[in-house]
């Protein structure tokens, strides 16, 4: 006879509270991607705003300068 227990059986409770632990873990973790996806789109369109605007207005005095 096994005394340690790790043969038995789990009860319907347990597993269903296993599982909804598991869907909770895997709907956070989809939603902290899709948020760090979204900020990271945000910041690479900043940059590249950024950068346009730097082009039309800075970019020809920064270069008449260096000249």
């Amino acid at each position: 006879m096994n005394t340690c227990g790790q043969d038995r059986k789990f009860t319907d409770d347990e597993k269903k509270f296993a599982l909804r632990t598991v869907q909770f873990y895997r709907n956070r973790w989809e939603k902290l991607e899709e948020e760090n996806l979204s900020s990271d789109i945000t910041g690479k369109l900043d940059a590249t705003e950024h950068d346009r605007i730097y082009k039309e207005h800075q970019e020809s005095l920064d270069i008449a300068e260096l000249e």
